[in-house]
């Protein structure tokens, strides 16, 4: 006599006889369960969870960290400074000349943040493919005024002219804003990591405003 498929997956000894190991959980949902079986299941069910959670519970099972040594594990564990923002400082240029010169180099980039507006420090490709001398930023490379000496630092990056950001413009750029920036203007600069800056702790800006009148040449 012909078996239906219903005939084979409901009988047990025809089931282990028919159906592929591989196919066992496929065709094991189209088995017709009566409430009885389907309560002895439930109960071997809950019986295994309480017996591996027993062997967990008396030999955990391995952690990840177990598979690191254990200078690894104390490098985990110890407490790493942050990097710290770059130190900023803003200045009023009044005359001409400057009395400083600046420079174009291949350095950690400081770039504002779009969404907190502070500036931070990374490394990118300092590289504008519209610009032909190939170079962006401007430092600040030697002081040629005396009135400059104990106020600007020899390494700052240029970083706003009255608020309105330089960070990666050309160099050739740079410098004509600064040529033709109508005076007074501000021009924010972020000093060298290994430098210092004291702040005003009695300004309500976190930028101490410093304001240079130098005597022009011209």
């Amino acid at each position: 006599a012909m078996m239906s498929y219903q005939d084979i997956i409901n009988d047990k000894d025809k089931f282990i006889k028919y159906i592929d190991n591989k196919n066992y959980y496929y065709h094991r949902q189209f088995v017709v369960k009566n409430e009885e079986q389907e309560k002895i299941e439930k109960n071997m069910a809950v019986q295994k969870h309480a017996i591996v959670s027993q062997i967990k519970d008396r030999k955990p099972p391995p952690s990840m960290v177990s598979f690191f040594s254990s200078k690894s594990r104390v490098n985990q564990r110890k407490k790493r400074a942050l990097p710290s923002a770059p130190k900023t400082y803003t200045i009023t240029i009044r005359t001409r000349p400057l009395g400083f010169f600046i420079e174009t180099r291949k350095l950690n980039t400081i770039i504002e943040d779009k969404e907190s507006g502070e500036h931070k420090s990374e490394q990118v490709e300092v590289v504008d493919n519209k610009n032909k001398f190939n170079k962006v930023n401007a430092y600040i490379s030697s002081i040629a005024s005396e009135e400059w000496q104990s106020i600007v630092i020899v390494g700052s990056q240029l970083l706003s002219i009255n608020d309105q950001s330089i960070t990666g413009l050309s160099f050739s750029k740079i410098f004509q804003q600064l040529s033709q920036q109508k005076l007074p203007f501000d021009l924010q600069l972020a000093a060298p990591r290994d430098h210092d800056i004291n702040m005003d702790n009695n300004s309500n800006s976190n930028l101490p405003m410093l304001s240079m009148n130098i005597t022009s040449n011209e």
